[in-house]
């Protein structure tokens, strides 16, 4: 988020955006195997296939994995201390990924990501792009990368990774929890030595050599385990543990929240979608981000108790290709010279490029995209993005641009409504030469979301069915414009002109063209020159709409999400968004046009405060401060800071201008005066309509001509307030009169009269004393109970590109990601690993069965590293990244780099809590006659298991069911386990995972890790992947820009071992597009083609084709710099680029917004066609336009079917 010249403020970890928590509450929670379908590719067959292999293989009993195990069991169970979870887990997944390699079902010897690995990232931060600097530090604990990258994490001088490396992240979460116990009793049922706790020695005890069955012999049908989530069985019955997460979940779902953001908002959109696992001690979450939303599991896995499935979702992840990691939609192709998936994840998509068609010549034209100009701050939403571009055509004289970003399919698309503003005459608008939709998520991995978790669910509308609204990635290619700050930073003398020019503009569109723009934002608002002049223009119109003369939308609602940016937008609503129930309680507030004459003052005052250089560190430091809280931790705590700006007459004079434009301040005193008495003649209005005494009609458009463009003007020229002389009511005395005021505003004499004005010491002045909360209560408890409604439902949710002045703290939540992560799709866990991961149920059963005959358990490397997990101490911080090798360097040495949100492929976030891992570690380790290890030495007990009665089939044998769903609300049950005596044949116990004790923050940071991505990706991903894990149980998550899909059932890493290796080995096995790579219609390079360069570090480069308007020829974009990103997940995800094309579209440079549009609404060129036709003014110029993708194309529709 930019905020000018401004320095930073505290880079706080616990700061996380507000828009996180809201996207994270609208989380779709799937079965396990319904996210593993997707995501993964993985069924629950599969998984438990695969499963079966892994324990077969005897990975439990690998020395590497064994070793690992016991090094996470035995962790101490501190929350502070979960860090010394990160490195074994990270031994076990990449050993994982070394033992599947050509030997479970479908894995290739060579993953798409050839160097894929895991590797440990906290505590370093990831490094953020220029743009969004002033965002919080994030700290993935693991990351995937790249191999390539690895060398920035090691060495004497390690390097930071950028978000553009990371492919995906895992996050853990620690608490006092046995795992030791667990891990012996696992050992015991693998019939290997269990581990004394204190020593963490083998205890002597001989286990019985009974032989298990060749590694080399595959299992047979009747010996593959079953296809359920979790573990449940009979036979060599393991203890049933109810996992209880509440003591850790809501961190990490909101971390991972939080680096998903990041990855969207800084990776120059080269992500779609990204990928996260959340560990709550050892059970695991996967996490799916995309602009729709966070789509994560609502059954979990344990990694002891479940360890070969856990072991098969993570050999899934590292089967993934781009596509899954979440590389930008294939509409958008890299360059020839760096192809996919060999050049991703790219640093940008300069250089890709795609195909449109020009509207009047109807000729395709090849956009090559160059220079990143913007990325918005968002994850879920529109994640706007702009590049610079080039075309293989002329298009135009001027510089252009391409608008990249995920709008809602249904609704009214910017150019349709740029025409309607254009032919009403309106001024200032752009000049748009192309548009189009490249792509849309229903082709994606959404519907892969959707398909197949209602294929498992009962009610094919339920809360395990991965709903999401489709959005398109839409490409707007118009004339380059110079930004606000470019102009402000050197001087403010012409900030009232822009008001002047702009609300000129806004009554043009609202009166002559019938259209409101809803989303008034620094960002929105640029300039050029014209006639040795500053020409303001207003563009993106991806959330206007048109109305009727009586300002009622004149369509439905095309979008669920809100509409506005978050420190720009209207007090009135902002109120509405902070109580839950208020949408219960009283018709929604209409957006009218008042609401965005109010946003021009707040784009005004952020831009006298944030964009001229201030020298005084202390005043730096006080404007910081008072512009952080204009977007906080809450919706609420914004609304206070407005409301309490309009309604405290002494709020004005305490804002910290820089000495240039403290000038102004007179007249931003007039303009909050005029506000404050337009409330105070609504308040009075509604009490006596209240009480009987009213009946007047009242004009809501302007609260009875209180709010207009000329009262404005007339407010902020001479202090001219108006009284309402059309009413007969008594108004108070201060509305009645003219007041001039501009005056000093430091002398005493002011307040006083002030307070006279307002009628002396009456309750109204009292309240004006109180504490600004409380003005908001006294305020709104006089409001009516019949607020008028709002025909537009809840619409697309508020950007805040343009913001970054947040602490950077990593408790701190974008308010979107909890909302998402409520609408989060919960879908089966196959239905998940099937859409994203190409991994059915059979294939996930069909690996773990690989994995359990080739004895993954038992690798060295895998079985520390589990033993490590099972017994480290809860933590707070970041976790597990999937990013290529190549990046892994950042992470290496003795100073490691920051990882980019570019670099990220998909993550694992790992919450932590009471729970004994190392029983259930020592419970998997008797069943594949292993040692158990001591949980307080870590050593092998040298207890001799009995191998009798061990099965040679995987564990978990009888149905397909996958992982063990866990019941919301559960009560507590930390270390309860039924009894498991009375062991026969070779099912196991039931597994009853719990999380209803620490799930929600697991997922929040999951969601704002998909928020990240989605942010700062440069809009190189159309959606990203996560995982999340409660101790054992991993959850695997989708995120786009239709929000959150995630699964309904778990697997335990260590119950379910094979299956979980089989579900990461599957994220190993994902090509470029499952890893959120952008849709293919924006074409990487031929340089750097996917998979080889993915993910991109931004969409530099790639190119699309457009048809152009009125032609019937082809115009071929290619994106150049990135513009913009919005920071956003689930929603348009608009971001923009500097644009080539191959053909001259316009004179002027040309750029191109790329978003997710809802297909039914109408496109921006039509909104901006009617304001164009109604003559109104600074509208940007549209040149081409078009539809490049849609979701029902993907990985959704996969969901859906």
């Amino acid at each position: 988020m930019n905020t000018g010249g401004l320095p930073l403020s505290s880079h706080k970890k616990e700061v996380v955006h507000p828009y996180v928590r809201e996207d994270l509450a609208e989380t779709k929670y799937i079965p396990l195997y319904a996210w593993t379908q997707a995501v993964l590719g993985l069924s629950g067959r599969d998984i438990e296939e695969r499963a079966a292999y892994i324990r077969r293989l005897r990975w439990f009993e690998d020395p590497v994995i064994r070793d690992a195990l016991i090094a996470f069991c035995s962790t101490p169970p501190d929350t502070r201390r979960e860090v010394g979870r990160y490195q074994p887990f990270a031994d076990i997944a990449n050993r994982a990924f070394e033992l599947a390699k050509g030997n479970l079902p479908n894995v290739p010897d060579s993953y798409p990501i050839h160097d894929i690995c895991v590797v440990r990232n906290d505590p370093k931060s990831i490094q953020r792009i220029p743009q969004h600097e002033m965002g919080a530090d994030r700290s993935p604990d693991l990351l995937f990368i790249r191999g390539a990258d690895k060398w920035k994490l090691e060495g004497s001088k390690p390097k930071r990774l950028r978000w553009v490396d990371i492919m995906a992240w895992l996050e853990f979460k620690a608490s006092i929890k046995d795992l030791m116990g667990t891990f012996n009793r696992e050992s015991k049922e693998y019939g290997l030595h269990t581990i004394d706790e204190e020593t963490l020695e083998s205890r002597d005890t001989t286990p019985d050599t009974t032989p298990l069955k060749p590694a080399t012999t595959e299992p047979t049908l009747d010996e593959k385990v079953s296809s359920k989530v979790g573990s449940k069985r009979s036979s060599t019955k393991r203890k049933s543990l109810e996992y209880s997460l509440s003591d850790g979940r809501v961190d990490a779902k909101v971390q991972s929240g939080g680096y998903a953001l990041e990855t969207a908002a800084c990776t120059y959109g080269t992500r779609y979608s990204c990928l996260g696992i959340i560990f709550d001690n050892d059970i695991m979450s996967p996490w799916y981000y995309d602009a729709a939303g966070y789509v994560s599991v609502n059954q979990s896995l344990s990694l002891l108790s479940d360890f070969p499935k856990v072991m098969a979702i993570l050999v899934g992840f590292a089967c993934l290709s781009h596509e899954k990691w979440g590389a930008i939609p294939p509409a958008i192709s890299p360059p020839a010279s760096a192809p996919y998936p060999t050049h991703f994840p790219p640093e940008s998509l300069r250089d890709h490029s795609f195909d449109m068609m020009h509207p009047t010549s109807k000729r395709s034209v090849r956009v090559t995209l160059t220079k990143s100009l913007f990325t918005q701050y968002n994850l879920v939403g529109r994640r706007t993005f702009l590049y610079d571009i080039e075309t293989n055509t002329v298009i135009s004289k001027d510089p252009l641009v391409v608008k990249l970003s995920y709008q809602v399919v249904t609704r009214k698309a910017e150019h349709v409504v740029l025409a309607i503003a254009k032919k009403a005459k309106v001024e200032h608008l752009p000049e748009v030469h192309m548009w189009g939709d490249l792509w849309t998520m229903s082709d994606g991995i959404r519907q892969i979301f959707y398909d197949v978790s209602s294929e498992m669910s009962e009610d094919k509308e339920g809360p395990g069915v991965a709903t999401y609204e489709d959005r398109t990635l839409r490409a707007l290619v118009y004339t380059r414009y110079r930004p606000l700050k470019e102009l402000f930073s050197k001087s403010c003398d012409l900030v009232l002109v822009m008001v002047d020019q702009m609300l000129d503009c806004l009554h043009d569109l609202r009166y002559k063209a019938k259209i409101l723009h809803r989303d008034i934002s620094c960002n929105n608002i640029m300039y050029e020159i014209r006639d040795g002049r500053e020409y303001f223009i207003l563009i993106d119109y991806d959330l206007a709409i048109v109305v009727t003369d009586d300002g009622e939308p004149s369509a439905a609602a095309s979008s669920k999400h809100r509409t506005g940016t978050l420190p720009f937008m209207a007090f009135e609503l902002l109120q509405e968004m902070r109580d839950p129930g208020y949408g219960s309680k009283a018709p929604r507030i209409r957006h009218r046009l008042r609401h965005d004459l109010e946003s021009m003052l707040y784009v005004s005052l952020w831009s006298s405060t944030s964009m001229p250089d201030a020298e005084d560190k202390k005043l730096r430091k006080e404007i910081v401060e008072y512009l952080t809280k204009w977007e906080k931790e809450s919706i609420g705590s914004v609304a206070d800071v407005k409301s309490a700006l309009i309604m405290e007459p002494v709020m004005i004079d305490s804002v910290p201008f820089p000495p240039t434009s403290e000038f102004l301040r007179p007249a931003f005193r007039n303009w909050v005066t005029l506000l404050r008495e337009a409330r105070i003649q609504w308040s009075t209005h509604c009490r006596r309509i209240q009480s009987g005494r009213s009946t007047r009609s009242y004009d809501m458009e302007t609260l009875n001509g209180m709010i207009t463009r000329d009262t404005i003007k007339k407010a902020i020229k001479t202090g001219f307030i108006p009284g309402d002389s059309s009413d007969d009511e008594e108004v108070p005395a201060a509305v009645a009169r003219p007041r001039y005021r501009l005056r000093n505003p430091k002398t005493s004499d002011n307040v006083g009269e002030d307070k006279t004005l307002l009628g002396g010491p009456s309750t109204m002045d009292r309240t004006r004393r109180e504490n600004p909360k409380n003005i908001v209560a006294s305020r709104e408890k006089d409001m009516p109970a019949y607020v008028e409604a709002d025909a537009e439902s809840a619409d697309e949710r508020m950007q805040t590109e343009d913001v970054s002045l947040l602490s950077r703290k990593k408790d701190i939540v974008h308010p979107y990601v909890r909302e998402d992560l409520d609408e989060t799709k919960h879908i089966p866990l196959y239905a998940w690993t099937q859409a994203v991961l190409g991994l059915s149920g059979k294939d996930i059963e069909e690996r773990a069965a690989h994995i359990q005959r080739l004895r993954w358990f038992e690798d060295p490397v895998i079985r520390d590293a589990l033993i490590t997990f099972c017994s480290t101490p809860p933590d707070t911080r970041p976790d597990l990244l999937f990013i290529r090798g190549a990046d892994k360097w950042k992470l290496e040495g003795s100073k490691p780099e920051c990882v980019r949100w570019v670099d990220v492929m998909a993550w694992l976030e790992l919450k932590a809590s009471v729970k004994d891992l190392m029983g259930i570690l020592n419970r998997e380790r008797k069943e594949y006659g292993l040692h158990t290890i001591d949980e307080e030495t870590l050593e092998s007990r040298d207890t001799t298991p009995d191998l009798s009665t061990v099965s040679v089939s995987a564990p978990g044998g009888g149905t397909s069911r996958a992982g063990s769903k866990y019941p919301r609300g559960r009560p507590d049950s930390v270390n309860q386990t039924r009894d498991y005596d009375g062991r026969s044949g070779s099912q196991m116990k039931s597994l009853g995972y719990s999380l209803s004790d620490g799930r929600v923050d697991a997922e929040i940071q999951s969601g704002s890790y998909a928020l990240d991505i989605a942010a700062g990706t440069y809009g190189t991903r159309l959606s990203c992947l996560g995982i999340v894990f409660e101790n054992d149980v991993m959850f695997p998550w989708y995120y786009d820009a239709s929000g959150y899909v995630s699964v309904t059932q778990g697997l335990s890493l260590l119950s379910d071992f094979a299956k979980v290796m089989a579900i990461l080995v599957g994220f190993a096995c994902l090509g470029h597009e499952k890893w959120g790579a952008i849709p293919p219609v924006i074409s990487p390079t031929a340089s750097a083609p996917y998979p080889d360069s993915f993910p991109p570090e931004s969409l530099k480069d790639h190119g699309f084709d457009m048809m152009r308007p009125h032609s019937t020829r082809k115009v071929r974009v290619t994106l150049t710099n990135c513009i913009f990103t919005q920071y956003n997940l689930v929603g348009r995800r608009t971001f923009l680029y500097d644009i080539k094309t191959n053909t001259v579209i316009a004179k002027k440079p040309l750029v191109v917004k790329l978003s997710y549009q809802v297909v039914t609404r109408n496109p921006e060129p039509v909104v901006l066609d009617i304001a164009k036709k109604a003559k109104v003014e600074h509208i940007p110029e549209v040149h081409m336009w078009g539809d490049l993708w849609k979701m029902s194309d993907g990985v959704r529709q996969i969901f859906y079917d």
